[in-house]
């Protein structure tokens, strides 16, 4: 390379390289870099799992979480050593799975269910009746919701500064729990579900000074946890207050801790609506089309044909078009070729040393046929009824000459 071209390729690399460190000085000057939270849409999954950002701070705390929306919760194998936590489970589920829970408990497992009522006062209630569990609804005028074991009612945020009217928080309460670490920890529980323990089995209460929020017992090795309701752990409010870590102090020791969401299968048209929305839609028109189409007859009624009897050439007309349709006749042509091609080899035994050219030529000189007619005949394919006819024609020619008396398979 020339020592000019060096010095030009040098001088364009020393500019590329002062352009873009000085582009970079700019860029450091004039551009800092910053974080903004922007909030999207709920997931479908966070959707679907209410409980998802439960799951979520367990598994980012060190203990194995897991999510399901199954039925049969013990297909799943869970340890002795597991917490079982349900969502949206109700009385039939426990019912259903009381004995097998129960010993599954007996072994060390916890489990943490919200308390239910009975739809009928004689329908006994299985796990809650085992251990002396009232569910307890409450209207606002029947009590006074009181916050923080405080002895004063709550006041409604919005009649705060309306000294005239005294009207109580509607919907929710705040307790007060105890914890290992120092400090003061609260969560909010509905104001009109409360648990009552007549018999005092439970070694751990958590509530309001007049009424009980969460309630544990022990049931040999492990323990079970009720609570008035489970919604300060949904994704909506589990970040509120200190949620989050009585959540964890309740599945403290566990190695996994596993979250059934909903044990509830939705129904045929709620799947159908989500699934399908416009043949839902359409279903009703459809329904209402079937029923008149049934009611209502369009068009005169037919009457049966009673048509006269067909003769024998019309029968055997209607047979030949309808075995050409299936097969064109291929089966009776391979038939009958294979038939006088065995014939004249038999009569003449040669031409079983012959080529297949050879043969037809062979043939042809002692037929008077030509050589590429009976070729066509014996080997080649046949697609119209000209080319059928033509082959046949030979045929019965060539059996005429190699043995009169063979019979030949007219079609």
């Amino acid at each position: 390379m020339a020592i000019s071209n060096r010095i030009t390729l040098l001088v364009l690399g020393g500019l590329i390289t002062f352009a873009v460190v000085m582009y970079a000085m700019w860029f450091a000057n004039n551009f800092e870099k910053r974080y903004r939270e922007v909030r999207v849409d709920v997931s479908p999954e966070a959707r679907r799992n209410q409980f998802l950002a439960a799951e979520r701070f367990i598994s980012e705390s060190g203990t194995g979480a897991s999510s399901h929306r199954n039925r049969d919760i013990f297909s799943l194998n869970p340890g002795d050593n597991d917490t079982i936590f349900l969502g949206n489970y109700g009385l039939l589920f426990l019912e259903r799975n009381h004995d097998e829970l129960w010993q599954w408990l007996e072994r060390g497992g916890h489990l943490i269910f919200t308390a239910y009522d009975r739809e009928d006062e004689d329908e006994p209630l299985e796990l809650l009746d085992d251990l002396g569990v009232e569910l307890v609804w409450l209207d606002e005028d029947e009590e006074e919701i009181h916050c923080e074991d405080s002895l004063e009612p709550c006041l409604n945020e919005e009649d705060e500064e309306d000294d005239e009217s005294w009207s109580y928080i509607p919907r929710h309460v705040t307790v007060a729990f105890q914890s290992n670490t120092p400090g003061d920890y609260h969560a909010r529980f509905k104001a009109d579900r409360h648990l009552n323990d007549p018999r005092e089995l439970a070694d751990v209460v958590v509530g309001s000074g007049w009424m009980a929020n969460l309630l544990q017992y022990p049931v040999g090795e492990g323990r079970v946890t009720i609570l008035s309701d489970n919604d300060l752990f949904e994704n909506g409010l589990i970040g509120e207050k200190d949620h989050a870590y009585l959540l964890s102090r309740l599945t403290s020791g566990s190695d996994h801790v596993w979250f059934f969401y909903s044990a509830e299968m939705p129904s045929l048209t709620e799947l159908m609506w989500r699934h399908a929305p416009y043949l839902m839609m359409l279903l009703p028109l459809l329904l209402l089309l079937i029923g008149w189409r049934m009611l209502c007859n369009s068009g005169p009624n037919r009457y049966p044909r009673y048509d006269e009897r067909r003769n024998l050439l019309e029968h055997l007309d209607a047979s030949a078009q309808f075995s050409w349709r299936i097969d064109r006749a291929q089966r009776m042509l391979l038939e009958n070729r294979y038939s006088v091609e065995q014939a004249w080899r038999r009569r003449h035994p040669q031409l079983n040393t012959l080529e297949q050219r050879e043969r037809c030529e062979w043939i042809g000189e002692k037929s008077g046929i030509h050589p590429n007619a009976i070729e066509r005949t014996l080997y080649g394919s046949v697609e119209s009824e000209q080319d059928f006819i033509r082959a046949t024609s030979i045929l019965q020619q060539l059996t005429a000459q190699v043995n009169p008396a063979m019979r030949y398979n007219e079609p």
